[in-house]
């Protein structure tokens, strides 16, 4: 639903490796899901290798062999490469460069989602990897002069689970952790302070980008609190506790700050709210009406007023007023449900405005939508220059599927 070019080249995008890159670093990525992961699911990628070593090319042979037998267990036809876990291939991968490039600068930049993305138990499965991984390289010495982050993208929000309390949260408050040699926070002890402070701190993954920029440059310096209103600080700064989410970049429908009130679903707020989603959605359907299916409000699966605590309070002194509304709405005919943020904007009336003019008005971000759970192979009519839609579309050639 957004008006982002997602059919677009990120060849011309200043990434963090350019500047490792720029310093002698020889830099390699690696990962275990072409067809979605990394670059290529919201955009096209890249033209030319922006790395020295990329692992996508053999990524993309391994998918495409059909010289392999075909297994008839869906998990061993998309996980396995012959009798090999193909995450298996890749951590080989990423400890043979590791190896080979132990007295070297080195960056790699490894996203690793085959095992776990779509099972609930596939981080049982990871962990053995991880662990051999991070013991032999704390062994052979690599990790006392390297920085090691491991973080996700979201936690598991597959299924009817990311409906519930818990799985809101899965879906918003990923994971990182940075690990410093030893070495290092005993010679920056205030900055490795700060590392610790903002782990109880809001931030975001512009932070993460900030933190990098100060490593490739060195500038291991100590400074003063961080300016909330920065949208990226480096997590070697002290991140102020006063940070909100608008600080952060993070919009309503992904912040976890706030407080949520719960609405009747019959609510008249409720009830608005949910019609602009619809209307959102169908907006966005239209513009591929011919393959896929218009949607009807089957029902309201939850409301709830999000409250921002200091930000709601300071925005109260001001003429314009804004309240945010969380609706999850079921939409007919095949059950899917969408959540999104809705923000009630109540305007101050002056004396030349018409008494009969409303003094709310409801407004939503179109790119602001989650799509709760599964759609498999729902939107199979979509290509790749419109893949905003894929969580989106029900094509019309399924629709019998779904028939009462």
């Amino acid at each position: 639903m957004s008006t982002v070019n997602f059919s677009r080249y990120l060849d011309d995008v200043p990434w963090i490796w350019e500047d490792f890159k720029a310093k002698g670093y020889v830099a390699m990525k690696s990962e275990d899901r072409p067809d979605v992961m990394g670059f290529n699911w919201a955009a096209s990628g890249f033209r030319e290798s922006p790395f020295h070593h990329y692992f996508r090319v053999f990524q993309l042979a391994m998918q495409n062999n059909d010289a392999l037998p075909k297994f008839t267990s869906g998990y061993s036809r998309n996980n396995c490469y012959g009798a090999k876990r193909k995450t298996a291939i890749s951590f080989d991968y990423f400890m043979e460069f590791l190896h080979k490039y132990k007295d070297r600068k080195f960056f790699t930049f490894t996203f690793l989602g085959q095992l776990t993305h779509q099972y609930e138990s596939g981080m049982y499965n990871l962990e053995p990897y991880f662990t051999r991984s991070i013991q032999n390289l704390s062994d052979t010495g690599v990790l006392n002069n390297s920085l090691l982050i491991l973080f996700s993208d979201h936690g598991y929000r597959i299924s009817n689970y990311a409906s519930t309390e818990p799985g809101y949260f899965e879906a918003r408050l990923p994971f990182v952790y940075l690990v410093f040699p030893k070495w290092w926070q005993e010679k920056y002890p205030t900055l490795y302070t700060n590392l610790k402070l903002n782990s109880r701190r809001l931030t975001s993954n512009f932070d993460l980008y900030a933190t990098l920029f100060d490593v490739v440059n060195e500038n291991f310096l100590s400074r003063d609190m961080a300016d909330r209103r920065q949208r990226g600080i480096s997590l070697l700064a002290e991140v102020p506790p006063s940070r909100r989410c608008r600080d952060a970049g993070i919009p309503p429908l992904w912040c976890s700050c706030g407080a949520r009130t719960p609405l009747d679903n019959t609510s008249a707020i409720a009830q608005q709210s949910a019609h602009i989603l619809l209307s959102q959605l169908n907006s966005a359907i239209n513009r591929q009406s011919t393959k896929c299916v218009p949607f009807q409000l089957s029902s309201i699966v939850d409301a709830k007023l999000l409250h921002f605590d200091r930000e709601d309070r300071e925005e109260k002194s001001q003429i314009n007023v804004a309240t945010n509304v969380l609706i999850i709405i079921e939409v007919k005919p095949h059950g899917a449900r969408f959540r999104s943020t809705v923000r009630i904007e109540s305007q101050s009336k002056s004396n030349s405005q018409k008494q009969n003019e409303p003094s709310e008005k409801f407004v939503m971000d179109e790119s602001n939508v989650e799509r709760i759970g599964m759609y498999g192979n729902q939107s199979h009519c979509i290509n790749d220059v419109d893949k905003p839609l894929r969580p989106i579309c029900l094509c019309k050639d399924v629709l019998h599927i779904y028939a009462t």
